[in-house]
């Protein structure tokens, strides 16, 4: 069943562009698109019954992975990453040197996070602050991505 939820209402005219849960579904992250080019990051604490706005950054980000109960990433345009390791309440940029267009994060657990581009490379962490390429040698653009484990 489906049924309607909250969302703040700074998010009018925006579009959802991914959600993520912890693994015991008590944080979940939303990812609220707007029409100038920036982006909403909403944190939902009752099982994703409400949203309220928590952060606002410059571009696009395209997804959001958790990698710990409450330590989360999300990526986007032109390698541009966010952290938090406080379920969502503060953020920090990280320095990724990664140089194009992140589609898609997935965390396996413990650090272990990969990431994928539109230029056709993976990239890894091991600590959710250093990102390595891991895979690249096709012309192949890369949309999504799942990490089973580290």
């Amino acid at each position: 069943n489906w049924s309607n939820v909250a969302i703040d209402s700074i998010i009018n005219n925006g579009n959802i562009i991914k959600v993520a849960f912890n693994k015991n579904k008590t944080i979940g992250i939303a990812i609220a698109e707007l029409n100038n080019n920036s982006c909403y990051f909403l944190r939902s604490v009752d099982n994703g019954d409400s949203w309220a706005a928590i952060h606002q950054v410059a571009g696009l980000m395209k997804s959001v992975s958790f990698y710990d109960t409450d330590k989360i990433l999300i990526a986007g345009d032109v390698g541009e990453m966010y952290k938090s390791e406080t379920g969502g309440l503060s953020w920090g940029l990280i320095n990724t040197n990664i140089f194009a267009d992140i589609t898609d994060i997935s965390c396996a657990g413990n650090q272990t996070c990969y990431t994928c581009s539109e230029t056709a490379v993976v990239h890894k962490t091991s600590n959710a602050d250093t990102w390595n390429n891991v895979y690249s040698g096709t012309n192949i653009n890369f949309k999504s991505i799942w990490a089973v484990s580290s």
